[in-house]
């Protein structure tokens, strides 16, 4: 595993309803970067926590904020990084339009949902990986074995059966057990990026519906 020397960015064309957040390496720092099909500016405050962790412990985190994303630099090596984005309420108008607001902001809003991003950016592949970090919807890297990776989903820290799992734009043929797991077949060198949503009903006074995204990302050298 090794760090890029260039920014890249990923170009989403997966049917998730949300948008999302994920940690793309640079040089030798980092971005937070937002979007779907393409990354986009973002209001910095909806980055809620950045964490650099390692084997044991923590490593310093020093946030440097852009005019419309937030960059950031660790001391030391991280083995990986976890992210949550509060990506807000979003309500969609009776013109059509979507609009970062709650529905009892909008005028007889058609659709709505509060969105919550969930990333993890591997860097050095070791056992701490493998294991959950108490994200509210996470991708555990369970196994690896030459060219295939199992992951679990967990929500709440419990399995999530039956959900749908996108790998580099392309819906994996096989959706998550009873146990929440998965197989992934890396067969392609460079970025590899993996997507899942998940949703429930609210009775909220703001929204109708939260819908949590995860996605893990990690380079590979086959």
């Amino acid at each position: 595993m090794r760090y890029t020397l260039f920014m890249l960015f990923f170009l989403l064309n997966i049917p998730l309803q949300a948008e999302f957040a994920w940690i793309e390496p640079q040089n030798q720092s980092f971005s937070v970067l937002y979007g779907q099909k393409t990354s986009k500016p973002y209001p910095i405050e909806k980055v809620k926590e950045i964490k650099a962790r390692i084997t044991k412990g923590l490593l310093p985190v020093h946030l440097k904020p852009q005019e419309q994303q937030m960059d950031f630099i660790v001391e030391g090596k991280p083995v990986f990084l976890t992210l949550y984005f509060d990506d807000g309420f979003w309500s969609k108008t009776s013109e059509g339009k979507w609009v970062n607001q709650p529905k009892n902001l909008v005028s007889n809003p058609q659709e709505n949902y509060h969105s919550h991003s969930f990333a993890k950016t591997i860097l050095q592949w070791q056992e701490i990986v493998l294991s959950p970090v108490g994200q509210l919807l996470e991708i555990v890297p369970r196994k690896r074995e030459d060219s295939e990776l199992i992951v679990q989903i967990l929500f709440e820290g419990n399995p999530l059966a039956n959900i749908s799992i996108f790998h580099n734009n392309v819906e994996q043929p096989q959706k998550t057990n009873d146990k929440g797991l998965a197989k992934i077949l890396l067969n392609q060198k460079g970025k590899q990026f993996i997507t899942v949503e998940h949703k429930l009903k609210t009775a909220e006074v703001e929204t109708d519906e939260n819908v949590w995204t995860a996605n893990l990302l990690f380079f590979e050298d086959l």
